[in-house]
């Protein structure tokens, strides 16, 4: 949460105490006291900070037990930015114990200065301070809506330090408290949007959603709500949110990019275009959207519109080792090997630990009969990627590939197959596609025996089945 809001929240906050407190002092402070007080009051309301902080400072030496004047001049301070001095006059309020326990007013500033001193640790990035005030406050059993209010506040402070399950305990004792909180729920779900929780954070930002009359706010439910959908691909939806979101947004490029990104998801390639180009348009600088477009024109089998955009990205992003990655993918689509092999081994330059460009250039050398390559490559992924640096599916798509050469040089394959089945079993997911070697496997000219193509596309059907069960 930005500083600047909660300033003016808990500065809104001591107003309101302030206002509460309207009755003079029963401390006997005298009639130049409450005259000072007055019209410190008056400069106050007509912005007039640097006087209004005289006449109650003028006000506390005439009555150093006020503790009126002193939310008064705390409240000034806050409004001029000076924290520590603000701090200084609530701490002496809550130094300031009532004299007799009936004297509400003098309570209510007492209990009412921790949730104020609380705010403003909070606007100080003191959030330990902040939950030990937020706590006190609580403790001293406050109203229905200051508590919910409180627990809002304190969750602020939780989730600042990460302390995620106090603070969903606060954010759902705040909406518990106040059902319409708005706040409450954007924040919960935040929360669970951050730790990766999807499904749990979907129905907090519908909530959100319905109960926030600012049209001006909305758009954040949606984007958060599409993005979770995203996640959990449940792409449909996600696209509906987007949409609502360019709506109330039409000039929200990265609304277009994300609907995008999922219509690609779902292979709706010519609905996926317009809103890259979309995106775009509106930010001319954005690299991803010519990448991810790149990759749909290859999907299309558009290769000369795919290298277009794919050296855009790169006059965009030279370091982004993704883009030629993906350009070596268009390449490979057209045949031109050495090219891929060669852009390939730029993301390698550019990212060492790519594993999923060393696995690009084995299967090169694997369909382009490069048998030497792939010994002095694989040598090189070995070399660079022990097993245990890689991931169980970089794992699964190295054994693939050595089966498959394997294969091809007529070679046993015993020992490979049974490490490679027994991960499958697990059930990993991939990030790998077979669409080179089923386009190789169907080439009459692939140079391979019947036997070999057997194998292959059994094996490969073997290794995607396993991934069908995971959608």
């Amino acid at each position: 949460m930005k500083i600047r809001f909660i300033l003016l929240f808990f500065m809104a906050a001591a107003s309101m105490i302030l206002h509460a407190a309207d009755a003079p002092s029963k401390s006997g402070s005298g009639k130049e006291a409450a005259a000072c007080l007055e019209r410190g009051k008056e400069h106050q309301e007509k912005e007039q900070y640097d006087q209004a902080i005289q006449d109650y400072t003028r006000a506390i030496e005439l009555n150093p037990n006020d503790a009126t004047a002193y939310l008064a001049r705390g409240n000034a301070y806050l409004q001029t930015k000076q924290l520590d001095k603000a701090i200084g006059d609530i701490s002496r309020i809550i130094e300031l114990k009532p004299d007799k326990s009936d004297d509400i007013i003098r309570n209510s500033l007492s209990s009412s200065a921790y949730f104020v001193r609380g705010g403003i640790y909070a606007a100080m990035q003191q959030h330990d301070k902040a939950i030990q005030d937020f706590s006190k406050f609580i403790a001293l059993k406050p109203s229905t809506l200051e508590l919910a209010v409180c627990c809002w506040s304190r969750g602020n402070s939780y989730s600042a330090t990460k302390q995620y399950d106090q603070a969903i305990q606060d954010y759902s004792r705040a909406i518990e408290l106040k059902p319409d909180y708005v706040g409450a729920y954007y924040n919960l779900g935040n929360i669970y949007y951050g730790i990766g929780q999807y499904d749990k954070a979907v129905p907090v930002y519908s909530r959100f959603i319905e109960l926030n009359p600012d049209k001006a706010e909305l758009w954040a439910g949606y984007w958060f709500r599409g993005n979770s959908y995203t996640a959990l691909r449940q792409y449909d939806n996600a696209i509906k949110d987007y949409s609502k979101i360019i709506e109330l947004e039409p000039n929200y490029a990265a609304a277009y990019y994300m609907r995008g990104w999922a219509y690609n998801l779902l292979k709706q390639y010519d609905k996926a275009i317009p809103d890259y180009s979309k995106t775009i348009e509106l930010r001319p600088g954005h690299a991803e959207a010519y990448y991810y477009r790149a990759l749909v024109y290859k999907a299309l089998k558009q290769y000369d519109k795919a290298l277009q955009d794919c050296l855009k990205t790169a006059e965009l992003k030279p370091d982004y080792a993704g883009i030629y990655y993906g350009r070596g993918s268009v390449y490979v689509m057209m045949k031109q090997y050495d090219k891929a092999i060669g852009d390939y081994s730029k993301a390698i330059e550019l990212k060492p630990d790519y594993s999923g460009a060393y696995s690009s250039i084995l299967e090169i050398c694997i369909i382009a009969a490069k048998p030497e390559q792939f010994k002095q490559w694989f040598k090189r992924f070995e070399a660079a990627f022990p097993e245990n640096k890689l991931s169980k599916g970089d794992i699964i798509v190295k054994l693939y590939l050595v089966c498959l050469n394997k294969c091809i040089l007529n070679e046993s394959l015993a020992d490979i197959e049974q490490r490679l089945d027994a991960l499958l079993k697990e059930k990993i997911e991939l990030n790998w596609s077979f669409d080179l070697t089923d386009e190789w496997l169907s080439d009459p000219k692939n140079g391979l025996t019947p036997e070999q193509v057997k194998y292959i596309r059994d094996l490969t059907e073997n290794v995607k089945a396993t991934q069908k069960n995971l959608k």
